[in-house]
């Protein structure tokens, strides 16, 4: 299937942190800062010592934002955050104690979330967001690069981060994740920044979107 294009649902610098086992077309965005830290670098030890705050991540709080345009079909808001990090636990759990199929309900693994359809049909998904950070209500009509939330660290989230993939049918769970790009976005080279469109970074490339892009 052909890619399908939308603008990038959050701005700033960000790159794709997917663990292992991860559908290649769902991806996992991850804040970073200049030196592609999603923390500041004092923060790894107190990750490893289980004594990290998510609100010292760089994605805690970040805005998302509609990647096209279309309505919103559901909405969760209340699903409590965790609010410390622990990065051997947390990757235990994440990687052998969360997986999909063990999960009795689409909130317990995708923490707050909203599912929007675009008007081609398409669904895409929003993940661990942050507990009543949701400014849309189903049955909302929204436009490109409308604010739809907040990323937080609910679910089955092993630090703050948006979840994010496109279907072809509303089942999050099940339904296969299609193939996307970003209509523009900048990609990273040393100290560089070449504009590129109609692209997907890589996993782990760094890359910025701008207001207008």
């Amino acid at each position: 299937m052909k890619p399908i294009v939308i603008r990038c649902p959050v701005k700033g610098r960000w790159s794709f942190l997917n663990p292992p086992g991860h559908h290649p077309d769902a991806k996992d965005f991850v804040a970073v800062d200049e030196n592609a830290k999603p923390y500041k670098g004092i923060a790894l030890l107190k990750h490893l010592l289980g004594r990290l705050k998510v609100s010292e991540v760089f994605s805690w709080e970040a805005p998302v934002f509609a990647p096209f345009d279309g309505s919103i079909i559901k909405v969760e808001n209340a699903c409590e955050d965790r609010q410390r990090l622990s990065l051997i636990s947390d990757v235990y759990s994440g990687l052998f104690l969360g997986k999909q199929e063990y999960a009795e309900h689409e909130n317990e693994f995708f923490g707050n979330h909203i599912i929007m359809q675009s008007n081609h049909g398409i669904y895409a998904l929003f993940a661990h967001l942050k507990k009543g950070s949701v400014q849309v209500k189903q049955g909302d009509k929204i436009k490109t690069g409308n604010p739809l939330a907040s990323i937080g660290n609910s679910g089955n989230s092993i630090q703050p981060h948006l979840h994010f993939h496109l279907m072809q049918e509303n089942e999050p769970l099940t339904s296969e994740p299609l193939p996307f790009v970003f209509s523009a976005c900048e990609l990273q080279n040393d100290t560089l920044w070449t504009k590129v469109k109609n692209t997907l970074p890589k996993n782990r490339r760094v890359f910025r979107v701008v207001d207008g892009a």
